[in-house]
């Protein structure tokens, strides 16, 4: 990720390998960047970090900055779990995309509908992982950034 210019002999020698958090460090980091936010009841950030695998402290910091966001846009003086839900949102999928009309996307949305119900489907009856079923929290229609529709799967 950095210029080869900066890569040549004598200027950085050494590269580190930073690993992604575990879910309790990534717990940990979600703590540390809602320190200044106030924070409702409603919050477990064990529960959100199992679900947010793989992601790094950026990406962590970013999510409770967004859900500061949205709790801001909705007049809350809190940030409440949909406030982070909804940012994570945002952050895996984009910014809602304006509704397009006419038959050609009436028919790309029942597409998408389907799929998403199938993927929704599968993901709740066949797919297991460290042996705990997997639970669909939320399938979504509504275009976001690049993808037409997507599942929110998590882990319980």
């Amino acid at each position: 990720m950095i210029d080869p210019a900066l890569m040549r002999a004598g200027r950085f020698d050494r590269k580190i390998k930073v690993e992604r958090p575990t879910g309790a460090g990534r717990a940990a980091i979600l703590r540390v960047h809602s320190r200044s936010k106030r924070i409702a009841d409603d919050v477990d950030f064990d529960d959100i970090a199992n679900y947010l695998t793989g992601f790094t402290g950026a990406q962590l910091e970013n999510i409770m900055n967004e859900a500061a966001l949205q709790a801001l846009r909705s007049g809350s003086k809190e940030i409440r779990r949909l406030h982070i839900d909804l940012a994570i949102e945002r952050t895996l999928a984009g910014i809602s995309r304006p509704p397009q009309e006419g038959e050609v996307y009436e028919e790309q949305r029942n597409r998408v509908a389907y799929h998403e119900l199938g993927v929704a489907v599968v993901a709740t009856v066949m797919r297991y992982r460290n042996g705990v079923h997997e639970a669909v929290d939320r399938v979504s229609l509504i275009p976001k950034g690049q993808v037409s529709g997507f599942p929110r799967i998590f882990w319980q």
